[in-house]
This record gives structure tokens, sequence and C-alpha cells, in this order.
């Protein structure tokens, strides 16, 4: 039934009440008068009710309700006509659908963003051990910091540096702080401080979502915003909170292009929240860590969001934190670690763990190169190896180990003049290589147009130039050295001397090793440098033993023995192993065995475990020589244990050894010797040395 239907017969429902109404109020006043009379007429009869009254009152009450009934009855209210249902079919199943009115005109819409249920990753986290029992408080830089942070012209800091130098301690240390000033009362925040993990999969809805919920406000329906209205919205949501909080955005960088600092490509939203915190104050101040400046989609100066180079530890810092770590050493000790490593808190800190675990003095660790190489190898896996290998182009690694050539600070025309002219690398090409090493802070800019590798760095490209090929070795060591030359380096000429003859060696071409170290041991001479001096007879006594010249080899090597008997104690294990082989070679067995016996001892005492392997391995071919192969199996079994544990190049000399015992003595015999001697290899050949 339609609604103009209903609203007739409504009208006359509403009528026939009324009247209804109106006849039960006649009928009860009708009935009040006559019981009222009645009444009356009772209490009259009883002489109750006296004077002129009580026989009027009963006449009138009487009369009242008796006419007032009989013009109910003569005259009765219309109750309205009955109303006549229409005959109509049963009704029949129908199928109701609820259609929503239309309204009569359309709503304003609200300026306002639509608010809804987006799904977002919590990625608020707490922050990292601030503890200083085991970590260096940097008070200095950290109030610098923070007082850096609070200026009003100031929205953002960007704690910017070289992986493991300490970025996100320092960003620890000052929500710290601030927290600290914050419940006496002092600086700009009235909030909780907040900390947020980034990492590669973080999205723009991620932050935002965090971020609002942690204001207490919804989030708003980003789909129906713009990539830039999003970033404003959020930015407005910070500037307008009731009270201003620190916010820390930890490993920003994994949402950044590693390379030009710009947001990536898959982020959508993220470089326009950028440029919303570079273009404007805010109440809530932000401090990112990343290895590189956060850059939006524009090229703006910095304004509101500024850099903030993190250094390494000062020295006395450095210090403080490797006697905090436990390492025992002397001020000049570790004042040296320090500066070696330039004050990198990780290395630091990885140094000191090294020390403990394999249980040696700071002293014994760097007397054995083989401690050095697993530290600087512990750095390269944890910081280098990745942006080496995977990220920095041709280009990049080129000029990155040219700087490392250099001791000081040069010019970028100086690296370029040790690269390969076959490179033929473009200005441009090398230009942008040196932009991005500066902006990974891999490179340090050192005065107007001089640049240095921050020292970790250099270490490691050195370190990886020298892995290639013996040919790529001598190409570098060759530049290396007219750089030493050009420069008037004379110590680092002897060391690169040294390094080119070992190359030269490797490749066989032991005369021009020999010219070589030649060199090398007159401008150690020269200088008054003893252990280098040592170092290079050493090296010559090797090279005149493959070269045939026992004699001569020996004169070297007990030069190079006496002297570092005086400066070299592990120097002097090594020089010790080389002079009992050539003892071997001359067939002064009984020489050679004591040479062995002695380079052991040093070489345990020292914890020189390459050097120690090295001169079982040797001990092993003189008892071969001998024919005693039961002792001779031992001494090698024990030589390859250690070589293998150490990943050494020379464990392959030892098992080919081990295989030359079996040709020699046949399967059934090795067999036994073998089941026979490794239980007890250590004693077997303690007792044959002795």
């Amino acid at each position: 039934m339609s609604q103009q239907q209903q609203k007739p017969q409504t009208t006359k429902r509403a009528e026939r009440r009324h009247l209804q109404e109106r006849r039960i109020l006649i009928a009860s006043i009708a009935a009040l008068f006559l019981i009222g009379g009645a009444v009356l007429w009772i209490l009259s009869s009883q002489g109750i009710l006296q004077g002129t009254l009580s026989g009027l009152l009963p006449i009138i009450f009487t009369v009242m309700g008796v006419f007032i009934g009989l013009f109910q009855w003569l005259f009765p209210v219309p109750a309205g006509p009955p109303q006549q249902l229409p005959d109509t079919p049963a009704p029949t199943p129908q199928i109701i659908v609820h259609i929503p009115p239309t309204p009569a005109s359309p709503e304003p819409i609200s300026s306002t963003p639509t608010v809804v249920k987006t799904t977002y990753r919590g990625i608020v986290g707490v922050p990292p051990p601030t503890d200083s029992r085991t970590i260096q408080q940097r008070q200095r830089m950290v109030q610098a910091t923070y007082a850096r942070l609070i200026q009003p012209e100031i929205s953002a800091l960007a704690l910017t540096g070289i992986g493991g130098v300490g970025k996100s301690t320092l960003a620890a240390l000052i929500y710290r702080y601030a927290e600290e000033q914050r419940s006496r009362g002092n600086g700009p925040f009235g909030a909780e401080a907040l900390w947020l993990h980034v990492d590669s999969s973080v999205t723009m809805v991620d932050l935002a979502g965090n971020l609002f919920e942690a204001l207490g406000k919804p989030l708003p329906d980003f789909t129906s915003l713009s990539l830039r209205n999003q970033a404003q919205a959020l930015l407005h949501a910070l500037d307008t909170t009731e009270n201003a909080r620190l916010i820390i955005f930890d490993q920003f960088e994994d949402l950044l292009d590693w390379q030009t600092g710009h947001a990536l490509v898959d982020r959508p939203g993220v470089g326009e929240w950028i440029d919303a915190l570079n273009s404007q104050p805010c109440t809530c101040r932000m401090l990112l860590t990343t290895r590189l400046l956060p850059k939006g989609t524009r090229e703006y100066p910095p304004t509101y969001l500024q850099e903030y180079p993190v250094k390494g530890l000062e020295t006395c810092e450095g210090v403080e934190l490797l006697q905090k770590l436990g390492v025992e050493a002397s001020w000049q000790e570790l004042q040296t670690v320090v500066e070696r490593c330039s004050g990198h808190a990780f290395a630091l800190t990885l140094l000191a763990s090294l020390l403990r675990h394999h249980h040696v003095s700071l002293a014994t660790f760097f007397r054995d190169p083989m401690y050095t190489q697993l530290w600087s190898g512990n750095i390269a896996r944890n910081l280098l190896d990745y942006i080496y290998q995977q990220q920095l182009d041709t280009v990049q690694r080129t000029l990155l180990t040219a700087f490392s050539i250099y001791r000081e600070p040069v010019s970028l025309e100086a690296a370029q003049s040790v690269i390969d002219a076959e490179a033929e690398f473009s200005g441009g090409q090398v230009q942008s290589a040196l932009d991005t090493l500066l902006t990974q802070h891999l490179l340090q800019t050192s005065g107007e147009g001089f640049y240095q590798l921050h020292a970790i760095v250099a270490s490691y490209a050195q370190s990886y130039a020298a892995e290639g090929n013996e040919s790529e070795q001598q190409q570098f060591y060759e530049r290396a050295l007219l750089i030493n030359r050009e420069v008037g380096d004379r110590q680092g000429e002897g060391s690169t001397l040294n390094n080119l003859g070992r190359v030269f060696d490797d490749l066989g071409e032991h005369t021009k090793a020999k010219a070589v170290f030649e060199q090398a041991l007159y401008i150690f001479r020269e200088l008054g440098r003893l252990r280098g001096e040592g170092w290079t007879l050493n090296n010559l006594g090797k090279t005149c033993d493959a070269l045939g010249e026992k004699e001569q080899a020996r004169q070297y090597l007990e030069q190079a023995l006496t002297i570092r008997r005086e400066v070299d104690h592990r120097g002097e294990g090594r020089t010790l192993n080389n002079l009992g082989a050539v003892y071997a070679h001359l067939e002064q067995q009984d020489r050679a065995m004591a040479c062995y016996q002695e380079a052991l001892n040093v070489a345990r005492e020292v914890g020189d475990r390459e050097g120690e392997g090295k001169t079982l391995r040797n001990a092993g071919m003189l008892f071969f020589e001998q024919q005693r192969y039961n002792v001779a199996l031992a001494a090698l079994l024990l030589a390859k244990q250690i070589l293998d544990e150490l990943q050494s190049p020379y464990r392959y000399s030892a098992q080919e050894w081990m295989d030359a015992i079996h040709r020699e003595i046949g399967e059934e015999r090795f067999v036994a010797e073998l089941a026979q001697v490794e239980p007890r290899a250590i004693q077997v050949v303690a007792q044959a040395l002795a």
C-alpha cells in the first residue's frame, strides 16, 4: 500500500479515538452529579445537613446529573461510520527489497580526510643498550646534538656516517638524555620519546600508522590522498600535537637508494615525507640514523632537515672503551689501536671480543698477522664486503683502490694518476664515483679538494687488491711504489718493495724478487729500521734458497735471526723455520732439527699458529727424508689440522706430503701407521724432536 493511501485511514482512526474520549468524559460527569445528589439526600434526611441549602442542594445535584445524562442520550456524539474492508484476494509471497530513501539534496563534502580502518605493521621498539659499564657515553657529542636538534629552525637531524661508527648508539644516548630532561621539566618535549625500527619492508603507511597511533589520532584514508598530501597530513599531525616529542627513525637508510640518498622507487610517499620534513618547522623533532643524507623528490638544499656527521671515538674515548671491555694494555698500546681504526666503535668492540675469545694479549695479537687478518676479516664481512663486492661498480672500486695507496690526504687528480690508463674512464665517471664514495662515507674530505679513505676502508681496499691474481697484485704494488717515491715515503717504499718481491717469488721470477729485496734492504738500512731490515733479510734468504744459492741463503737468514732475536720475537720463529729448511737442504739435519724445535717453541710462546703449522710441516718433510714415516705422518697430521683450522694456503702442501708417504709405503702399511700415530701424534713428534 502506498503512503498516499495510508494517510486518510490514519486520520480517521485519530478522529474516532478523540470522539470516544469525549463521550466517556460526559458520562462520567453525569454520574458524579447523581452520586453527589444521593449523598446530599441521605445527609439531609438524617438531619446532618441543615439550613436553607439542605433541601436545595440535593435537588440541584440530581437535576444536573439527569440533565447531562439525557443530553448524552438525546444528542450522542457520532463515532464515525464503520469502515468497509475491501474484498481482496489472499496475499501472495513477495520479495521485499529495501531501497534507502534518496536525500533531497547532497551533503557538503568535508575538507577533513575520511577516516578508515587501515592496516599497518607495528615498528615501535626500544633503543639499544646504553649501560655505561660497556658503552662509551660520549656526553659532549650527546649534548651538542641535542642542543642543535631543539633549535627552532630544525625539524629533523640525520645522523650520518660509515657503518659501525656508532650512529644508533649515539641516537639511543640522545633518547635517554632527552627523557632525563623531560622528567626534570626541561626542554621542549612533553611526551615520551618514540623509537621506530626501520627496515627494508617498511612503507609510508607503516610510518604514518605508528605515528598517528602514538599521537592518539585516527589515521586518515591515505588512498584518497595524493602522496604529497599524505606527507603533509602526517607533518600536520606532528606539528599540531599538544605535547611535543622526540621521534627516532633507526636505520632509515633502508628506505633510500644507497648511491643517491633518494627514496626507493618502491616506497611511494617516503620522498614526499622527506620533502615535507625539509620544508617547514615542526613541534615534534625527528632524529634519523642513516649512512647517507636522505633526499626528497626534489633537489632542495638542507633547510629544516639537516645532516649531523658522526665521527669515530676520540682517542681518550676509544681507550676508555677498550678498558671497559676488559682489554689490558698500556695507554700507548691502546692509543695505537684506536688511531689505527680511527676510533671506529664496532672495530674496537670486535677487537676486544677476539682478544677474549682467543685468550691473547693485545701485544701478542698485533705481533701475529694471523690475528690482525682475523680482525680485519671480521670487519670486512660485517661492514664492507657487501658494499665493495655488490654495490660498488668497477669505476668506484678502482678509485677506492687508488686512494688506498696513499697514506696522506691527496687530490682526485693524484688518485687518477695511478689508475691504469687502459681503464679509459671518463672524467664524468670518475667524478660520479667520487661523489658516491663521499656519500657512503667510505672517503672523507680533508681540506679543500683533498680526500682520504677511512682507516678501516683503506686497510680493506689494500688487502682486497692484494688478494687478486699475481698479475693484479704486481700492478697494484708497482703503482704504489711510484706514489711512495713521488711523495718521498721511504718507509712505505721499502714495505712496498718487500710486498712486490713476494709477488715475484709467487710468479717464480726469483731473480726479480732478489733484486727488489736488495733495494728494500738498502732503504731499511739507510733509515735504521731494524725490524724492516730483519724482514727483508728473511725474504732474501728464502729467495736465494729457491734460486739454489744455499750458502747465501744461510748467511741472509742467520743475519735476519740475529736482528729478529732482538726486535721481533715472532719473526724470530719464522726465520728459525726458514733456516731449518736451508740446513736440511745443506744436509745438516741435526742443525735443521734444532731449528725446528726452537721455532716450534717460539711459535707456541707467541701464539703464532700458522708458524707452528708450517714448522711441523717442514719437520714432517725432514722425517720423510730420513724414512721415519710414522713420525713424519704424525707431524704432517698436526700441521694439516692447524693449517686447515686457519684456512691457510699452506694446508695443501701438508696433504701433498701425506699423500707422498701413502705412495711410498703402500696402502696397508699407511693405514696401520695412521691408526697407530693419529691418537698420539703430539707425543710422537715431541719424542722425536727431543
